[in-house]
Formats: C-alpha cells, sequence, structure tokens
C-alpha cells in the first residue's frame, strides 16, 4: 500500500488530532478513545513502512507504527478487563510487526507481546466477564458469555500458536 504523500496526510492527520483531543479530555471513554485511534495509526504504519520508496522513509513509518502500537498497548494493558478480545488482537498485532523486524532481539519483544496476554485469559478476567454478563441488563446474556468465551478460546489458540512459533524461531 504506497499513498501519495496528500492521501496519506488526509488519513494520518484527522486520526492524530483525534489522539490530542481525546488525550486532552482526560476521561476514562476519551482516553479509551484515544488507544483506539492509535491502535488505527498503528495498523496503518505497518502496512505501509514496508512498501516506502527510500530508507528514510521506511523508518519513519516503522517507528510511527511502533510508537501507535506501543501507546494503545499501554492503555489496553492496563484497561484488560472488558477489553480482553481487543488487547489480545492488538498485541498478536504488535507481535508480527516485531516479528517483521529480524533479529533475535525483536523475536523476544514479539514473545513478550503474546506472554502480555495471559492477563486477558486469567480467572479475574473470566470472572470479570461473567460479572458484566451478570449485570447487563440483555436478555441475551448466556449467548453474550457464550460468544465471549468462544472468541476468547479462538483468540487462545492462536495466541499458543504464535508462541510456539517465536520460540522455535528464537531457540534456532
Amino acid at each position: 500500500l504506497r499513498l501519495t504523500p496528500g492521501a496519506e496526510k488526509a488519513i494520518v492527520e484527522p486520526m492524530e488530532r483525534s489522539c490530542k483531543i481525546y488525550e486532552s479530555l482526560g476521561t476514562a471513554h476519551a482516553a479509551h478513545q484515544a488507544a483506539a485511534a492509535h491502535y488505527q495509526l498503528a495498523l496503518y504504519f505497518s502496512r505501509v513502512w514496508t512498501c516506502q520508496r527510500d530508507e528514510s522513509k521506511t523508518r519513519e513509518k516503522l517507528a510511527a507504527a511502533f510508537k501507535h502500537f506501543g501507546l494503545a498497548h499501554q492503555y489496553f494493558f492496563r484497561s484488560v478487563y472488558g477489553n480482553e478480545p481487543t488487547f489480545v488482537v492488538l498485541s498478536l498485532d504488535f507481535s508480527n510487526l516485531y516479528s517483521a523486524v529480524s533479529g533475535e532481539e525483536c523475536l523476544s519483544k514479539a514473545l513478550a507481546c503474546c506472554l502480555d496476554c495471559r492477563q486477558a485469559f486469567s480467572p479475574t478476567a473470566v470472572a470479570a466477564a461473567l460479572e458484566r454478563v451478570d449485570n447487563s441488563k440483555n436478555r441475551n446474556q448466556s449467548s453474550d458469555a457464550r460468544a465471549w468465551f468462544e472468541k476468547m478460546t479462538t483468540l487462545a489458540e492462536n495466541v499458543e500458536g504464535r508462541v510456539s512459533k517465536l520460540l522455535l524461531s528464537l531457540v534456532k
């Protein structure tokens, strides 16, 4: 994905402005929105960094991807309960970015991203998810709980596969 500078600016500038606005508000909801915007920017930069015409632009886009992933990861790591699936998917995406950069250190950091997910699968996370279902006014409580467990089971399989691949790569 390679965009003209004007097209890229049209995507990035409004997202970065929204991050600043949300961060300036100082509320829990605004912090969540800022983290979500950082995650979107991270995904964008993680897709464009490999398509640059020169090394300086490649480094710039890669650095932006790491910066925005780091900011999103920081928020969702602190606020994992209630955001478990988002945190796990974000962590897998962050791990993939680290894996795309060669070297043992990056593979170790990719593994660390996956290991950070353990909190999302903890007994505390399961209890919090069940409590959210119990406290909701939704009549489909059992289907909500079932959907959460199915989603988390699938994500757990993805994390397990990723950890296995990373460990094999690190051992080689």
